[in-house]
């Protein structure tokens, strides 16, 4: 048996489970919220988007539409959960000849607040009206603060639930606002003037809120409630007891002492109180009842001034329960109006025969309660009232809960590894609790005894975990669920799941290109890389010589001398290591070419200098030449006249 925590968090999720259909989740672990962006349109910014359009187009889930005053004149299409918010409604302006609504809405949780919306038919287009919002088969939306005028309904809504229409003005529409098959929506708090249709027109809808609307001067019935049920009128100011109409059954007031509706035209007297206005003395409310046209529903209690005050909210809605081993689990959605006075607490009341509910017990503002301690196979009926400070809601819908023990541990389970997942089986439990099996919980952690990691899945007896760490070991439990929680575990199982098989890394060569000539320092470059891991070495080879390192991994250089190699083809081979794995080997053919040396250069000065010595120096030689030659002439001479004879005397 688990202890009280395991329990009530065991029920929570089983809850959740049922309520929202979740049986069919995978072990993908769900992102983080991403965060809001802003994104702003008109106003001049560097960055603003001219055209709301355009803006909404690239917005995502969470995001708001900012749009600053002026004139667009577009249609718009929004099909994400966003925010589109204007500066100014009275400056912030939609204003179109359209073929179709000014904007649709394709979304759930859309906001659209602050515009003039405004918008004519094309003349050219085969539709009648256009719509100022339209929206079909979504939920959980909010239009608020917006001037409507359209040659068509200021908002329809189709298949759609859980709205809010409030603060807005419907003037010179054709309807203002037309629900068909809508459900749970609040329409609060808006005016309606000069509509050419009905201002507020409900066709097969029910449990809708129309509280707190203004009404004047528009063509047909103020509010007209066609085929529609358990439609909740009360608080607004109507033009006539015979402007509205109501073929159904619904209520025109929220109970005594709150009060109905103000009809202007209403003429009775105030001389009665009381819940059966039977009693002396004046309350507020006129002591005759104001009848419908079209059916039987009645205001009960018309208000003689226009002035409301708060009241008491209305009923939670859609209670709802699940039972569990000596539990049940309760939960319900808040009352649609709050009666302008905010929700402080539920009230829980309870008993073992239908229609007998006693006070249980108060809790604060929160949307569900589990009550503990029951008998297993007794019957217990719930109903929950919603409180604030002027009072205590009428009861919810009522609901009746048989609480069972929890189903025993699913068998045979086993863990079967493969590459980055590991494969579960199991079969179910012999003891089922008196409840089918809904599906399962798997609990996934990575050392034994500790497992927290909650995944729900279908009625089925394997599932795979996939996106594991290859190498690492997790362990398992699983337990089977029904509507009475989920029960035992299983026995723990483990496996290691497998790494995938090392990809190679690749290695390029960037330069030289093949078939180049180089000549002497050639950078040789390249780039790496490893797409399941990380290069750690890149190495060069030229022809047969050993493997040396390169510099660098994802980008390498490698420095080539060839000056000393013989001119002729050579061969650069490249590859690369991941620690696991060699790539490839890259190779390409270069020629080496280094030309010989050019001869010196002479310095022709040099000879000019040597010719111009020799020269003089062969003038000198030749000089003293001739002077000698001349010297030895003139000596001879002087020889042979001294051997002539003399004359005899």
């Amino acid at each position: 048996m688990l202890d009280i925590v395991e329990m009530r968090r065991g029920g929570l999720i089983v809850f959740i489970l049922l309520l929202f259909g979740m049986f069919n989740l995978t072990f993908t672990v769900l992102p983080e919220n991403t965060v809001a962006t802003t994104l702003f349109v008109g106003g001049g910014g560097p960055s603003n988007y001219t055209d709301i359009r355009s803006a909404v187009r690239n917005a995502t889930d969470g995001d708001t539409v900012y749009v600053f005053s002026g004139t667009y004149v577009e249609q718009i299409f929004i099909d994400s959960t966003i925010s589109m918010i204007g500066e100014d409604r009275n400056t912030t302006i939609i204003d179109v000849v359209a073929y179709d609504s000014i904007i649709f809405v394709d979304a759930d949780w859309v906001n659209i607040s602050g515009f003039t919306i405004r918008g004519k038919v094309n003349p050219n287009s085969t539709e009648e009206f256009i719509n100022g919002i339209e929206m079909e088969n979504h939920r959980n939306c909010s239009f608020t603060d917006t001037f409507f005028e359209t040659e068509g309904n200021g908002i329809q809504l189709i298949n759609s639930t859980g709205n809010t229409i409030m603060h807005n003005t419907f003037y010179n529409n054709s309807y203002g606002i037309l629900f068909s098959h809508s459900y749970n929506s609040v329409i609060a708090e808006n005016n309606f003037t000069s509509n050419k249709g009905n201002s507020i027109h409900l066709a097969y809808s029910r449990d809708n809120v129309i509280a707190l609307n203004n009404f004047s001067s528009n063509e047909e019935d103020d509010i007209h409630l066609f085929s529609s049920s358990s439609i909740t009128v009360y608080h607004n100011n109507l033009n006539s007891t015979l402007g509205s109409w109501d073929d159904g059954f619904n209520y025109w007031d929220s109970d005594y002492p709150s009060g109905g509706n103000h009809w202007k035209d209403y003429s009775d007297l105030d001389e009665k109180s009381g819940p059966f206005q039977d009693q002396p003395g004046s309350d507020g409310f006129g002591d005759m009842p104001v009848g419908l046209i079209g059916g039987s529903s009645k205001d009960r209690y018309p208000f003689m001034n226009a002035t409301f005050a708060p009241s008491p909210p209305s009923p939670p809605r859609r209670l709802i329960g699940i039972d569990g081993d000596e539990m049940v689990l309760l939960s319900w959605d808040r009352p649609l109006f709050d009666g302008f006075s905010p929700i402080t607490n539920y009230g829980i009341y309870r008993s073992t025969a239908p229609g007998q509910e006693t006070f249980l017990t108060q809790i604060g503002n929160v949307l569900n309660y589990t009550d503990w301690n029951l008998v297993n196979g007794q019957a217990y009926y719930y109903r929950v009232t919603a409180i604030n400070a002027v009072g205590e809601s009428v009861g919810s819908n009522e609901i009746s809960l048989i609480p069972f023990t929890k189903a025993g541990p699913p068998l045979n389970l086993t863990a079967q590894a493969g590459i980055e997942q590991i494969t579960l089986t199991w079969s179910a439990p012999v003891n089922d609790g008196g409840r089918p099996v809904d599906g399962y919980v798997i609990y996934r952690e990575n050392s034994t005894g500790g497992e927290t990691s909650l995944v729900i899945v279908g009625n089925v007896l394997t599932r795979t975990d996939i996106g594991l760490i290859g190498g690492h070991t997790y362990f398992y439990k699983v337990a089977a669920v029904t509507l009475a929680g989920w029960g035992e575990y299983s026995t723990e199982v483990s496996a290691t799941a497998l790494a995938p098989p090392n990809v190679p890394p690749t290695c390029e060569i960037t330069y030289p290109l093949p078939d180049i000539i180089v000549e002497g320092i050639v950078t040789i470059t390249g780039t790496a890389s490893d797409t399941d891991g990380n290069v750690q070495i890149v190495e060069i080879k030229i022809n047969e010589t050993a493997w040396m390192p390169a510099t660098g991994t994802v980008s390498w250089v490698y420095e080539w001398n060839t000056t000393e190699l013989p001119d002729e083809n050579y061969t650069i081979s490249a590859r690369c290591f991941d620690g696991e794995d060699y790539s490839g080997i890259l190779g390409l053919i270069v020629t080496v070419y280094n030309p010989p040396p050019a001869p010196e250069e002479v310095d022709d000065s040099y000879w000019l200098w040597m010719a111009f010595a020799m020269t003089i120096l062969v003038v000198v030689l030749l000089l003293a030449a001739l002077i000698f030659a001349r010297r030895t002439g003139k000596k001879g001479e002087s020889d042979d006249h001294s051997e002539e004879p003399q004359e005899e005397l």
